[in-house]
């Protein structure tokens, strides 16, 4: 996917999740949650790792139906550098 004419993302070129963290006790392991702020879907975490994984594999579909965007509202240091698949 790729930015519009007037450089708005398509609805599925852009994710964003609220993420949080909690420990039920002091000696618990961190429990984690993310809900995506578009749809406002939770989903919950027994651990860290597992978020992570999940935040991966959100990132690896979206890659394999298309090249996304970078937002044109990301600052230039922020931007990730150029690929040779760049057009």
């Amino acid at each position: 996917m790729t930015t519009s004419r007037t450089g708005v993302l398509t609805a599925s070129a852009y994710r964003s999740y609220l993420v949080r963290f909690w420990q039920s006790n002091e000696q618990g392991c961190w429990r984690a949650a993310a809900q995506c702020v578009q749809t406002g879907n939770t989903v919950l975490f027994g651990d860290v790792e597992s978020l992570l994984a999940f935040l991966q594999t959100e990132i690896s579909t979206q890659s394999r139906q298309g090249a996304v965007a970078t937002p044109a509202w990301l600052p230039d240091h922020a931007k990730p550098p150029p690929s040779q698949f760049d057009t």
